[in-house]
């Protein structure tokens, strides 16, 4: 589990290094979203800046899903989320908001975390957040291992976070509707944090279960020694284990064959430009708009 990874100390040490390095506020709303909301993006931004608003909470803003390019999202949010606060300012701050000062004073109730987070710095941000808001699973996994809300979103058309958060009886905290966001986060923050604290120590016990299965699968099968007593069978574990490998193996054989009928061309040019940075996040910029006019455009 996350938690253990670490001692308390080292956690809350990263953190405050972080908070300064950012200028973390003393309670936030965590909020992530990758790029493959498309069109869905700005609706997403929106929905949680109003309930941010209406919660009085600032937001930051934590890329965790880098193979997507989380920090172009962030960034795309941001401005989202400084327009809605200058919007809801009455006329003179709007005016002063165009100020330098203005601005950044603006840009304060949305903090952006502008770098790559490796995994324990991750882990510090979202172990201090009132509430986690995001796309990824990862994330909302993360948060519920500190026993803190969460309300995890994804287009009804994905599967995997209802899923597995189902199995650690958190189904409740998945929804597939950008207009529900607001009432939800709103209703999280506000629910009874006795019943609240029990549901997550509940799947945080079943987060815990699941991640000792999975250790005692790698571990059976690595023959590396197990520091620690676990309640499944090493027998049983390397008869998972073996099952994983096979679908592992197809899936690289299905992966293969999807390759090859990519032109290599493509390929080549997909190569150089996801290995420069830059590049990586004007393609996925500019992807991101044409597929926003595209939805536009459509009746």
């Amino acid at each position: 589990m996350t938690p253990e990874l670490e001692s308390r100390s080292a956690r809350n040490s990263r953190y405050q290094r972080l908070k300064t390095e950012f200028d973390l506020p003393e309670r936030y709303i965590a909020v992530q979203a990758s790029l493959f909301l498309g069109s869905r993006l700005d609706a997403f931004a929106e929905a949680v800046a109003e309930a941010a608003r209406q919660a009085g909470l600032p937001v930051v803003l934590i890329p965790i899903c880098h193979h997507l390019n989380d920090l172009v999202a962030s960034r795309i949010m941001r401005r989202i989320f400084n327009a809605k606060a200058a919007s809801c300012r009455p006329a003179a701050d709007r005016k002063a908001v165009k100020t330098a000062a203005g601005r950044q004073e603006a840009a304060s109730e949305t903090v952006l975390i502008r770098r790559i987070l490796n995994t324990l710095e991750t882990s510090a941000v979202l172990s201090q957040a009132a509430l986690y808001v995001g796309t990824s699973l990862h994330g909302a996994l993360v948060t519920l291992s500190f026993e803190k809300p969460i309300v995890s979103f994804s287009p009804r058309s994905m599967k995997k976070n209802r899923a597995v958060l189902a199995v650690l009886g958190a189904e409740d905290c998945v929804l597939n509707e950008v207009s529900e966001l607001p009432r939800r986060i709103g209703e999280t923050l506000r629910g009874p944090q006795a019943q609240c604290a029990a549901g997550l120590e509940d799947a945080r016990n079943r987060l815990t279960a699941f991640f000792d299965r999975a250790a005692q699968v790698i571990w059976s099968r690595s023959g590396t020694p197990l520091s620690r007593p676990l309640k499944f069978e090493v027998s049983s574990g390397a008869g998972l284990c073996d099952g994983v490998k096979d679908d592992l193996d197809r899936v690289k054989e299905l992966s293969a064959q999807y390759r090859k009928r990519i032109p290599l061309v493509r390929r080549c040019a997909a190569f150089v430009v996801r290995n420069n940075r830059v590049a990586s996040e004007w393609y996925d910029r500019i992807s991101h708009w044409l597929t926003v006019r595209k939805a536009d455009d459509e009746p």
